[in-house]
């Protein structure tokens, strides 16, 4: 976190739990939803030290939400 004077604080969370089922398309999502809700808690509670330069999500779901424009390009005949 940015403090006011410039210089940064640092915090350090307790080990995350990580399921380890055996079913790893399982594991692999109920991980990420885990690490990605601790990292939400965190931009949440400090919005002004978050800065996010990549693009996160390469791909997107086959069916989208028909109140979210697709990002992919449209298909050409």
């Amino acid at each position: 976190v940015r403090l006011p004077d410039g210089s940064l604080r640092g915090f350090v969370e307790p080990p995350m739990q990580v399921d380890r089922t055996g079913d790893d398309e399982h594991d692999d999502r109920t991980n990420t939803a885990r690490h990605v809700a601790i990292l939400e808690r965190w931009v949440r509670q400090y919005p002004a030290s978050y800065l996010w330069l990549h693009r996160r999500w390469k791909t997107q779901p086959a069916v989208t939400p028909p109140s979210q424009p697709s990002l992919q390009p449209e298909a050409r005949p």
